[in-house]
């Protein structure tokens, strides 16, 4: 009896309007991840936590426009508007209310918290959609991925830079707290994972090849 012929496994295709979504959100997200980066510089009373949100705030902008050039490329309209976009800009307007009501309270300490845990807010938000854009790069063997894989090369990223946000909140409360704090906190120990999962690489491994 005849083998039947070996099943080759090739990447699927990406739905190309979830790929729309995903980049709309990153989008929006970039852009609202630069204005809580901005409000929280007139939170930041800390010299080096201010020169660390500014070089942050400059990756944000950097970012924002290497995916404006994807929807260039990709010939998307980066203007357009889904429910999803719409409720990222929501999550974006509540990390910017909280920021208003800190510095609105008049306590510069305590302002300076709001806004390390809103920056680590959207931080987390933003190192998974690149994740994701990381990952389609990855499998994708037609123009879309080689534009994305670009776009993962181009986008400025601070290694461990997830572990410094949470290093910054946990000793900006202990100052608070009176005790003693170590600021600016230590960086990421050697191999120190950024989440409790593992997680893709914002440039992926070798692309698969058609």
């Amino acid at each position: 009896m005849p083998r039947s012929a070996p099943q080759l496994a090739f990447p699927p295709a990406t739905d190309a309007l979830r790929l729309r979504e995903l980049l709309l959100q990153a989008l929006e997200a970039e852009s609202g991840n630069a204005a809580v980066l901005s409000v929280a510089l007139r939170c930041a009373v800390n010299v080096d936590l201010r020169r660390t949100w500014r070089d942050l705030l400059e990756h944000a902008r950097r970012r924002e426009r290497t995916l404006i050039s994807v929807f260039q490329q990709l010939d998307l309209n980066p203007c357009s508007r889904t429910a999803g976009r719409r409720i990222t800009g929501q999550l974006t307007a509540a990390l910017l209310d909280a920021l208003d009501q800190a510095l609105d309270a008049g306590d510069a300490e305590a302002a300076q918290v709001v806004a390390a845990e809103c920056v680590e807010h959207a931080a987390i938000r933003i190192e998974r959609i690149w994740e994701l854009i990381g990952h389609v790069a990855h499998v994708s063997v037609d123009e879309t991925g080689r534009t994305l894989d670009s776009a993962c090369e181009a986008a400025p990223r601070a290694e461990g830079e997830l572990y410094r946000h949470r290093g910054w909140v946990r000793e900006l409360w202990i100052g608070t707290l009176g005790l003693p704090a170590v600021v600016p906190p230590p960086g990421p120990p050697s191999r120190a994972n950024e989440t409790d999962v593992p997680r893709l690489p914002w440039r992926s491994r070798e692309r698969v090849q058609p």
